[in-house]
């Protein structure tokens, strides 16, 4: 009872500092950190080399996010810092349809294809706070719709770093979990749709019975589409080729809605644009096409299969590597910064803008995110070893000591049935506590396939996979604070988190008895 006591009191202190408390993710997460190195010191008896290396590791495996956002950031700002959101929300109000389709068409489509394609997709919060939407409702409105694809992405990380970490020890590749997550988007998708849809009628916006059916349908038909793309093509190119989809459907159904009358124009809509408010437009928006061309063409999976194999294992500690992977989506960020400096051209008070809005608004979330990723390992390392092989191993009489067990098996004692039915909860707290999908995920692999032995339950990956759909983009910390980092409102998570909480559990109750039909 002692060490399960001590194994939560991080978790705790983590869900109370954010959600209670309304404490930014980073000082939250930095309590809840220390207090976790502590226990493992004192109560595991890791030593303090494992330690440091157990935080460095978590914050290492997750390079790819890290190294992307600089770009993406950087050309976030230097759009704004240029006027380019001004002029893209002005022309946003003449596209004909309402509110909730533009939603749709920047959440659903356009999003789905820039994260797929590694291009980033934070722009759009800028559009978004233009659009007069409420800081809270943001983060759900970009990462509440787009997220249930990223996992067939470019950077697809809550994929291939789980596999990378964990598929040699428990025998699974990215091709078994991908099979097992297209069999939950059918349900998956039109949830996220409804929650999309309360979130813009909590803010004030207009939704009708004719959204939420077309909103249904519109979902469907994106699942039909990527479970028959990942029947059909690599993993990494499935989200570029469903965002090109999900946007003809958008833009095909909007049409026809406005030609025989079901949707309405906006008055915008039918101003006609000068010649100059064109060329305003196009240099606005070069650099988002810039950045979406040539990062959609290299995730493509022909070139990514060959591209992905150019990789550096870099070691850390023992038999521990980082994986460095040379062509990897900050590469292509930066290509299209110094292309997109060719169309606006950099000046210093421009570029001196930039750098003060990164630093201001990146950094907070960086530390942050760093903070949650390296409180993962430490409670995977707690208790371990380096034997005289060099290996970093659990030895058998220390096996009590390792915080993940501890929780694993008293999690098993409550029989297969209560727990199966407890993965999608453990995944909505997972995704709180620890800030992102991936490290929720990261931590809890290991939890589930010790657990799943306990129970003898004979498809543990179904029980990860479970745990991967549950906690999705609604709940993600991290995904928060990059929006909202973006748009200067970086330490109200909580706003949202309130919201998001409640809407996590009723996607979790759905998912009960989804994970229950995902065995048969």
């Amino acid at each position: 009872m002692i060490g399960i006591a001590l194994a939560l009191i991080p978790l705790v202190s983590m869900f109370s500092g954010i959600l209670i408390l309304k404490w930014p993710v980073h000082k939250a997460g930095l309590l809840s950190t220390g207090l976790t190195i502590l226990i493992s010191f004192l109560y595991s008896g890791t030593s303090v080399t494992l330690l440091v290396y157990g935080w460095l590791y978590g914050i290492l495996i997750i390079h790819r996010y890290i190294l992307a956002y600089f770009g993406s950031f950087f050309l976030t700002f230097y759009l704004m810092t240029n006027g380019c959101f001004e002029v893209i929300g002005k022309n946003l109000k003449r596209l004909p349809g309402g509110i909730v389709y533009k939603v749709f068409l920047l959440s659903f489509g356009v999003a789905i294809l820039m994260l797929s394609a590694g291009a980033g997709i934070d722009w759009i919060a800028m559009v978004y706070a233009q659009m007069g939407m409420g800081t809270w409702a943001i983060p759900v409105l970009i990462d509440g719709a787009c997220d249930a694809f990223s996992q067939f992405a470019y950077l697809s990380t809550p994929i291939t770093v789980p596999t990378t970490v964990y598929g040699e020890t428990f025998g699974f590749t990215e091709a078994d979990i991908a099979a097992l997550l297209g069999r939950f988007l059918y349900f998956v998708i039109p949830v996220f749709i409804l929650g999309v849809l309360a979130v813009l009628r909590r803010d004030g916006k207009k939704v009708t019975w004719i959204h939420v059916g077309s909103g249904m349908v519109y979902g469907e038909l994106l699942a039909i589409a990527a479970n028959f793309l990942l029947r059909t093509v690599n993993i990494m190119g499935v989200g570029v080729l469903l965002g090109v989809f999900g946007i003809t459907v958008l833009m095909l159904g909007n049409w026809l809605g406005t030609r025989f009358g079901y949707l309405e124009k906006s008055p915008e809509a039918q101003q006609s644009m000068t010649r100059e408010e064109k060329r305003e437009f196009l240099t606005a928006i070069s650099p988002i096409i810039i950045v979406s061309t040539i990062a959609s063409t290299v995730s493509l999976p022909w070139i990514s299969s060959v591209l992905k194999k150019y990789v550096i294992n870099i070691p850390l500690i023992a038999d521990q590597v980082i994986p460095f992977e040379i062509f990897q989506p900050y590469v292509w960020s930066l290509l299209s910064i110094l292309l997109s400096f060719l169309v606006i051209k950099p000046r210093k008070e421009t570029i001196d803008q930039t750098m003060g809005l990164l630093f201001k608004r990146l950094i907070p979330f960086v530390i942050a995110t760093w903070i949650c990723s390296g409180m993962v390992f430490t409670y995977n390392w707690s208790g371990m070893v380096i034997n005289a092989e060099n290996q970093l191993i659990l030895p058998p009489d220390r096996i009590e000591y390792n915080l993940i067990q501890i929780l694993a098996t008293a999690a098993s004692k409550a029989g297969p049935t209560f727990y199966i039915a407890l993965v999608p909860f453990l995944a909505v707290f997972g995704c709180m506590l620890f800030g992102h999908e991936l490290t929720s995920t990261l931590f809890f692999v290991r939890f589930h396939f010790i657990a799943a032995s306990a129970l003898n339950i004979t498809k543990p990956l179904v029980l990860v996979v479970g745990h991967m759909v549950a906690n999705l983009g609604i709940v993600d910390v991290r995904k928060m604070m990059r929006s909202l980092s973006i748009i200067g409102a970086y330490g109200e998570e909580w706003k949202t988190m309130r919201f998001t909480f409640v809407l996590g559990l009723i996607i979790t109750l759905i998912m009960i008895p989804l994970i229950f039909f995902a065995f048969t």
